[in-house]
Formats: C-alpha cells, structure tokens, sequence
C-alpha cells in the first residue's frame, strides 16, 4: 500500500546501490595502498622503511659515538702497545761520533731512530783510559734502560782519522791521543760487543745515504764542519775508501800556499784551519 508503514521495493533501491558503492570504494582503497606498500618495499631498503619513535634516535646515536670512540681508544692503545713490545723485542744497537770537542752516543733501532741518546766531553781526556772508563759508565745507564747488552747487536763509531780497514784511528791531529790507536779492539773488550770503526765523515755520509737527504742518490759529496773539516764521497752508490782507508780527507787539502799554520799536521794553507 502507498499509505502503509513498509517501504516499497523500488523505495529499497537507492540504499542498497549507495551500500554497495562504498564497499566497491573501500576495496579499491585498499588495493592502493597494497600497491603503495610493494613500492616501497622495492625501492627503499628496510633500514630505511623501519620507523623508530623520536625518544629512541638520540640515544642511539649517543651509544653510537661512545661504540666509535672506544673503538678509536682500543685502536690507539693497541698501537701504543705494539710500539712498546716492538721495542723491546727488535735488536737496537749504538751510535758513537767521536769529535775532537765531543763524544756524542745514542741507542737506535733498525729505522734510524733514536731512542736514547747521551754525550761526555771528548777534550777532558789526555788518556784512552779515562775516556773509556767516562764513555762507559754514561752509556751504561741507557742500555740497562734498552733492556741489557743482550739486546744490543753492536757498536758503530765515527771518528777523526778512523780507519774503517784497521778499526783504528791513526795520528788524528785534532785529538789528545796521538799515535795509533786500536779504538775497536778498545771498546770491544771494555763493552763486550762487536765494534766497527770508520772515518766520521764516512759514517755521516752513510747516514745520510740510507736514512737522510741522500735518500736514493748515488753521487755526492758531504761535508763536516767541527773541530775539523771532514767529507766522506760517495760514487756510483758506494762509499769511496781508499787504498788505505783515508779518501777524501778534504779538510787538510792546501788552498793557500803558506798560509795559516796547522800545529796537528805541521801543514800551512789547509782548508781545515779556515773553515773550521
């Protein structure tokens, strides 16, 4: 009936068509948002896709710098320790110039470096003796320091007029002890290790050579300046000696006819007694 309380069937229709659009609305929403997830998940890694509340960010890039820095303390303090056994574990052995003013030592490792270094005064000494026992005793604390003698390979000396073929110094006119002195034979029996001796200047210019600015050439000249005028020559890579183990001994070369006096040599003009 058009007057009753029950609505007609075609009354029924605009309700049911209005239902069933919005469900055919919420799946298709839902469809695009399944679509929009795969994107995501495709294209940005989960690291990126993970959300993490606010609060938590600060605090784990505070454990993140802590993890880091105890990473660079631990990193550090095992190099420090590597040093220290590499150290004392690797042979060192001793440096000795000998001048005519001073007497200059330290302990170096294979690298060249220094790890311990002294000196005594060359010129207080009229004796070898004496100048032996003072050498001694002021080296004596820095190799107890290295570890003992064990860890010593040898002695290496620089001196005025030495000899590298003999391990002597032969009528070094700047020094006290005049003669021929077995300085190798010396100090091998008063330290109880190998000894090699060589022209100061030899031994600058192989330094020099091997560790300094020589580094890589094969040709030069070097020059000491001290009590004396020294040089050591180099050619082709090899340190020149010598028949006699003199070469090079530019310091008593003559520029100057008559000129100054060199009471060591009994020589006038030698380039020794301007530029030294």
């Amino acid at each position: 009936m058009r007057g009753g309380v029950f609505p007609s069937r075609h009354h029924g229709l605009p309700l049911a068509e209005a239902r069933l659009a919005q469900r055919e609305r919420a799946i298709a929403e839902q469809r695009v948002r399944h679509r929009h997830r795969d994107q995501e998940q495709r294209v940005f890694p989960a690291a990126v896709r993970r959300r993490e509340h606010p609060a938590v960010r600060p605090v784990r890039r505070e454990r993140d710098d802590e993890d880091r820095q105890e990473h660079q303390r631990n990193a550090a303090a095992t190099d420090a320790e590597q040093d220290q056994r590499r150290m004392h574990e690797e042979d060192l052995a001793i440096g000795i110039d000998l001048g005519g003013t001073n007497t200059d030592f330290g302990i170096v490792d294979r690298s060249g470096k220094v790890l311990w270094r002294g000196g005594i005064k060359t010129k207080n000494h009229k004796e070898i003796s004496s100048y032996l026992e003072e050498l001694f005793l002021a080296m004596l604390p820095i190799i107890e320091h290295a570890g003992g003698v064990s860890r010593i390979k040898g002695i290496g000396v620089g001196a005025p007029n030495g000899n590298f073929y003999k391990g002597t110094i032969e009528h070094a006119p700047n020094l006290a002890w005049k003669g021929v002195i077995p300085m190798a034979q010396l100090m091998e029996e008063k330290f109880g290790l190998e000894v090699v001796l060589t022209n100061d200047a030899n031994a600058a210019a192989i330094g020099e050579m091997v560790y300094g600015a020589a580094r890589n050439m094969k040709d030069f000249i070097l020059i000491t300046l001290g009590t004396g005028v020294g040089s050591g020559i180099v050619a082709n890579g090899k340190l020149i000696y010598g028949h006699d183990g003199f070469a090079g001994e530019l310091g008593h070369t003559m520029i100057i006819p008559d000129g100054r006096y060199h009471p060591g040599t009994g020589l006038y003009g030698s380039l020794e007694m301007y530029a030294s």
